[in-house]
């Protein structure tokens, strides 16, 4: 397991979701994503309500030390890295104001969006600029030193390494040392109810019960024994947030104890039309010095993400000519399949014989939907061709 370093911390920490800053934007992509009236302007505003909760806080417990928390996916949608010099300068001004206003850094998990083997990705190039950082994990501590809290930043797919488990009277776990060697345990002082929290990427649930349910490729909790020493689990990829806020669930082994906590934060950058849900969260995790009691706590706040009537473009009406000539709006099921017939063609070669030879296997027995289908994608192609 590659060596990260680690950090402790005598303060309180803001959780963020996804944020998917900044697509490329030119002639052919005026709005950056065709479904968007502009995506990147809504980066921008996202990028404001991160400021603002920062501002938020420090209004409400000025002298308290705080710590940001970025959940992955910090930047792009179809892209590793920012195309656009100007676009990289806000960024830079962004994560540099979250870096004044705090005195550290900006924490980051790394999403699927935030490293490629293709290239190098513009979170390795922040991290370099001292912006951001990519720990294995941080001790939260009280003012006497003791820690409460060990969260873990679980990168993207790595969530079947070993957790370094922090222990109460016991020697807790200190990861790998930089040759890549299993450090050597040390007792730490901790508070009798020390707990071990992740925060983490990728499309995690607890039970089919838990709303939203991610889909296809989900890790279900309650099946993961390398987190089966984790409290609770908060997460990023799944872009609508969870609709009960932290999700109860425990773990389906043997002896598996006590009741466990997991939560999505959504992302306010709304990649798709499909994302109209409400708002996304926010994760205030508060020392005992501002909670006002002898352990941390949780307050889960609205992000302030514009709503999706003010992001996304009106949908375009879809006209259908029935057998006998009339002209009709398509209904969802019509447009739902003309969808899924352009997700199939996704990664084929753009050619007349393979466009027909998909959309007849996807529509063998609706013929009249197939010469729809093959007349609308003809069209898009007679659009390319003509520049």
């Amino acid at each position: 397991m590659k060596h990260r370093e680690h950090k402790t911390f005598n303060g309180s920490a803001l959780i963020f979701g996804d944020l998917h800053l900044f697509v490329k934007q030119d002639h052919r992509r005026p709005t950056g994503l065709s479904s968007h009236k502009d995506y990147n302007a809504n980066s921008r505003h996202n990028m404001r309500m991160v400021l603002r909760q920062i501002e938020e806080f420090q209004g409400a417990h000025p002298v308290e030390p705080l710590m940001v928390f970025f959940l992955g996916d910090l930047f792009g949608v179809d892209q590793h890295v920012l195309t656009d010099n100007t676009q990289r300068s806000e960024a830079a001004e962004f994560l540099s104001t979250i870096k004044t206003l705090t005195g550290h850094p900006a924490q980051m998990v790394w999403g699927n969006h935030d490293r490629s083997s293709q290239q190098v990705s513009e979170s390795d190039l922040f991290m370099q600029l001292g912006l951001l950082e990519n720990p294995s994990w941080v001790d939260f501590t009280d003012a006497d030193g003791n820690i409460h809290w060990r969260w873990h930043l679980v990168n993207n797919n790595d969530y079947e390494q070993p957790i370094p488990t922090v222990r109460h009277g016991a020697p807790s776990d200190m990861g790998t040392k930089p040759d890549g060697g299993k450090a050597r345990r040390k007792t730490l002082p901790t508070v009798e109810h020390v707990a071990n929290g992740v925060l983490g990427h990728n499309h995690y649930y607890a039970g089919e019960d838990m709303r939203p349910h991610p889909g296809g490729g989900c890790i279900d909790l309650a099946t993961l024994e390398s987190f089966k020493d984790v409290i609770a689990v908060i997460y990023g990829d799944t872009h609508e947030p969870s609709s009960d806020g932290f999700y109860p669930y425990t773990l389906n082994s043997a002896g598996a104890g006590h009741e466990r906590y997991a939560m999505g934060l959504g992302s306010p950058a709304r990649t798709s039309r499909a994302q109209d849900y409400e708002d996304a969260y926010v994760m205030w995790f508060l020392s005992p010095a501002v909670s006002g009691g002898e352990r941390f706590d949780f307050e889960v706040h609205r992000f302030g993400a514009r709503p999706a009537s003010e992001v996304f473009l009106p949908e375009e009406r879809t006209l259908l000519r029935d057998v006998g000539g009339v002209v009709r709006e398509a209904t969802d099921d019509e447009r739902r399949t003309m969808r899924g017939i352009l997700q199939d063609l996704k990664g084929r070669t753009f050619e007349e014989e393979n466009i027909s030879s998909a959309v007849d296997d996807v529509l063998a027995d609706d013929l009249l939907a197939a010469r729809v289908a093959k007349a609308h994608i003809q069209a898009v192609r007679d659009t390319h061709a003509a520049g």
